[in-house]
């Protein structure tokens, strides 16, 4: 990895291996066998069984309430633009891009409940949905909104139980098993999806008092399912069949962990609600049955 701004590279303790310029490369290297980590630099290889964060230099803080009490801590610098130089990430219609620009802090960390490693990006909430890749740049702006204020409700959902993916160290996975991130590049590309997150800053869907989780799928075959139909347990009230008139005939593959499990928004159905003037408030409150939106900062 390299960053375009000054970075520290720590283990997960805070202990410093390296300060790094800008530009400078840091190569890590898990041994699965030992599980220790070789960080090598330009000037230094230090190995460690601790797992390895990098971020920027400079800590700009936030203060923030927990639990009643104000509490000031540092965030990493959104400035800092990591590129995983190892990483090929080419979106599905071009080769000659390369996503792997990302934003804040990374960290390369071993899962032993997977037996896999991974790399992380840790970044402010906002930023990380600016990187989300759900749709064009072109599409209707009312459907972006409504997908960004979707996007922004399950991935909250997630973080406040700390459960999906908690055994593995992260959140949400950067793909279409969680939703599809693609960092940095993506939102250089894509400036609208950015306007639309500043414009839904902290607006959520929620059911009641509760915060509403909010599955949505890329296209149905005439009807969206309800959350016991696919994956059981206690119904959600907020998670009924609708219809999807624009998906009728269409074939939908079922796959629970993929885009066309049709569990709340369809895509496509959104989109052509969007394309006849309605907006986003209207669109989520059809695929998430007798929701409130609420702006909570």
């Amino acid at each position: 990895m390299s960053a375009n701004k000054p970075y520290d590279v720590r283990d997960n303790e805070g202990t410093l291996i390296a300060s790094m310029p800008p530009g400078a490369e840091t190569t890590i290297v898990f041994d699965f066998a030992t599980q220790r980590y070789t960080v090598t630099t330009p000037s230094t290889t230090t190995t460690t069984e601790k797992f390895i964060r990098l971020r920027g230099t400079h800590l700009p803080y936030r203060i923030v309430n927990r639990d009643g009490a104000i509490v000031v801590e540092p965030v990493a610098d959104q400035d800092t633009i990591f590129e995983v130089r190892s990483f090929v990430n080419h979106p599905s219609w071009s080769t000659t891009l390369n996503d792997n620009l990302f934003r804040g802090e990374m960290e390369v960390r071993y899962a032993p409940a997977s037996n896999r490693l991974w790399v992380v990006n840790e970044l402010l909430f906002e930023q990380y949905l600016k990187g989300i890749a759900e749709t064009s740049n072109s599409s209707p702006y009312e459907y972006q909104k409504a997908l960004i204020v979707a996007a922004r409700t399950y991935a909250k959902y997630h973080i406040d139980r700390n459960s999906k993916n908690a055994a593995e160290g992260f959140t949400v996975k950067p793909t279409e098993a969680d939703q599809v991130y693609r960092g940095y590049a993506s939102e250089q590309r894509m400036p609208t999806i950015a306007r639309a997150v500043e414009e839904t800053t902290g607006v959520f869907v929620y059911y009641g008092d509760q915060l509403a989780i909010t599955p949505y799928s890329s296209n149905t075959d005439g009807r969206t399912r309800s959350w016991e139909e696919v994956w059981g347990g206690e119904p959600k009230p907020w998670l009924v069949s609708v219809p999807d008139p624009c998906c009728t005939g269409m074939a939908m593959r079922y796959s629970p962990t993929s885009y066309s499990h049709g569990v709340g928004m369809s895509a496509r159905g959104a989109l052509a609600m969007a394309l006849d003037n309605k907006g986003f408030e209207e669109i989520l409150k059809y695929y998430y049955t007798n929701i409130e939106l609420r702006r909570t900062y």
